[in-house]
């Protein structure tokens, strides 16, 4: 039997939660899980799910014990925790700290590997349904995320910070929800009924894109009868500069991303 690839995290949140209850549900016999101790909550239940989770002693036990370590601490105290960890040159670190750049990891850490990758997991990774960005793409990490949702390299870190203004999509998400079936429920609908009638909708309106590569605003022509309810939606969107605003909202978190990266200022 091949052996299992070793992997580690240093921290143990919610994201970390995410990605190794991914990867059990996906692919169990491939990987071996060496956890940060910090969140003892977290580490305990999935060592207790999972006979292939490990809680480590501290995060340098973390480190030693394995061959691809994630960095899943808030950026915060990232300057702190990494400057006590030293790896081997052939280890590979994948980073998910929001804010930190390649360089700013590999100057943070005491003694760095050669392979420092960022990547952008949500938390849907747990149910295989997202999508996690990798810059730069190495194989190793690529094929952990592939297992759990798939992956999507891009070619530069101002590309990943542009990706990773896009991922703060998801409040605005539930947020505008929210407000669709506040409004219905003022109408006299029920709004749990509201709330599984827009979910579902949306689940397939996304199953609808992701089957074609048909672009976005011509799938909306087609889904907006000349003259209907859809194409007066967004006719009054559009009219009250609705997206245009988004270009401006976007390019602001683009904006803050990327000083943080080049400054070495955590968000």
């Amino acid at each position: 039997m091949t052996k299992p690839i070793s992997l580690g995290f240093v921290g143990s949140g919610d994201i970390t939660h995410a990605i190794v209850t991914g990867i059990f549900s996906q692919a169990q016999p491939r990987y071996e899980v060496w956890l940060s101790p910090r969140n003892a909550e977290i580490s305990k239940e999935l060592a207790a799910r999972y006979s292939g989770v490990h809680v480590a002693r501290d995060n340098q036990h973390v480190v030693d014990q394995t061959e691809i370590i994630f960095l899943a601490v808030r950026p915060q105290i990232a300057a702190d925790v990494l400057g006590a960890l030293s790896f081997a040159p052939d280890q590979c670190v994948v980073s998910l700290i929001a804010g930190y750049g390649t360089e700013q990891v590999r100057d943070s850490l005491r003694n760095a590997p050669k392979r420092i990758v960022r990547a952008l997991p949500l938390p849907m990774v747990a149910h295989a349904a997202s999508r996690t960005v990798l810059y730069p793409v190495e194989t190793c990490v690529r094929d952990i995320f592939e297992t759990i949702g798939g992956s999507l390299g891009v070619a530069s870190e101002d590309q990943f910070d542009t990706m990773l203004a896009l991922s703060a999509s998801m409040g605005l998400f539930f947020a505008t929800a929210h407000a669709q079936s506040s409004w219905a429920s003022r109408k006299g609908v029920d709004y749990d009924d509201a709330r599984s009638y827009l979910m579902s909708l949306c689940k397939g309106l996304a199953d609808a894109a992701l089957r074609s590569d048909i672009p976005l605003d011509e799938l909306s022509r087609q889904y907006s009868t000349s003259g209907g309810i859809n194409e007066q939606v967004v006719s009054l969107m559009a009219q009250a500069d609705m997206f245009k605003k988004i270009d401006t909202v976007y390019d602001s978190i683009e904006t803050r991303l990327a000083a943080t990266r080049k400054s070495n200022r955590s968000i």
